[in-house]
């Protein structure tokens, strides 16, 4: 499927690959671990520029519209249930379909040079954003779904940076994830039965099955202040979060995969401000 998708349209595969030199060329960050083994690397939103500022700006979105009754009716995750459906506790996107239009500032900081640095680091072309959450998660007991640990089945070279917006403690659900090297060790030990292997019936396992093959203390997690972040090939690293016992978080999830991504994601998020990047060649190609 990824070479059919390069096939397809190799003069834009073949400009993804020259700008990503370009990028590796003018943003270097030699302290950043190697992606090959570890599939993580650590940040904190001080490194960007206004980062502090987007963080306490969406953490002042996130009040308004979630924390009033009734809840804005606007947001992409009321707008997207159905009719009928049960309000589950976790990862519900507070933005608008147009926020990043209204507030591009917030559409600069996604395109970041770090964050782009750090895609291209990992998936070896210039990427493409595939999802952007305002991430809500109130306090419930529940342990399914994406409160198992699993794998990202979209492309095993994607990119996810989870950005906390609230403080985040134990209680409150952090994302906890192993490195790329204990899930090898995880997957391997589970063979047909691995979360991501496309024969396996099942993409989640319980922690007692992760535990068996990894010590706990091989098991991360991004507990830490609004601000404090952590950019994940969920593709290569089996991960968890959202379980919420108490109080609530907020995060905010940015996606990257390849253009000629496996399997294309099936949301997307707010639309993004094309015209602010027509001379800027490197985003506007991530958003083309």
């Amino acid at each position: 499927i990824k070479l059919f998708k390069i096939f397809l349209r190799p003069i834009l595969y073949t400009e993804h690959k020259i700008l990503a030199n370009r990028v590796s060329a003018y943003v270097y960050h030699s302290d950043y671990p190697d992606f090959s083994t570890d599939g993580h690397c650590r940040f904190n939103v001080d490194e960007i520029d206004n980062g502090s500022q987007i963080v306490n700006f969406l953490k002042h979105l996130w009040t308004d519209r979630c924390l009033s009754s009734p809840k804005n009716e606007n947001m992409i995750w009321l707008e997207d249930r159905s009719s009928g459906s049960v309000e589950y506790p976790t990862l519900r996107n507070c933005f608008f379909r147009n926020d990043l239009i209204r507030f591009p500032e917030i559409a600069d900081f996604i395109l970041n040079d770090l964050f782009i640095y750090l895609a291209v680091k990992e998936i070896g072309t210039l990427p493409k954003v595939s999802g952007v959450t305002l991430a809500w998660t109130t306090q419930n007991n529940l342990n399914e779904a994406s409160q198992l640990f699993h794998i990202d089945l979209e492309d095993s070279k994607q990119l996810k940076v989870f950005v906390n917006i609230t403080d985040v403690v134990k209680d409150a659900g952090p994302l906890c994830f192993l490195s790329a090297r204990e899930t090898e060790i995880v997957c391997h030990n589970l063979g047909h039965n691995a979360p991501g292997a496309r024969q396996s019936g099942s993409q989640r396992v319980t922690d007692d099955v992760v535990l068996r093959y990894v010590d706990i203390d091989k098991v991360n997690d991004n507990t830490g202040p609004a601000g404090q972040g952590v950019a994940v090939n969920t593709g290569r690293c089996l991960h968890m979060g959202s379980r919420c016992r108490s109080g609530d978080r907020v995060i905010l999830i940015v996606q990257f995969v390849p253009i000629n991504v496996f399997r294309e994601p099936s949301s997307f998020g707010p639309i993004f401000p094309i015209d602010r990047y027509k001379n800027d060649k490197i985003r506007s190609a991530i958003l083309s």
